[in-house]
């Protein structure tokens, strides 16, 4: 994986619950999670506003 290219992406996973976590959420596969991860990049627009805003939920209830 060449993490630098993948930073962005890689952190607001985590930062959202891990790839898992945003899979379920999100309703789609874990493998598709991975490979925005990888690719370093989320084609949809949607999904990328989808993830952020689950990104928002998270960090408000870890506060």
């Amino acid at each position: 994986m060449d993490h630098k290219s993948s930073t962005t992406v890689y952190d607001l996973v985590h930062q959202a619950g891990g790839p898992t976590f945003v899979a379920s959420q999100l309703r789609i596969s874990s493998s598709t999670v991975h490979a925005w991860m990888r690719e370093g990049r989320i084609p949809s627009a949607q999904r990328r506003l989808q993830l952020m805003q689950l990104a928002q939920k998270v960090k408000e209830f870890l506060k």
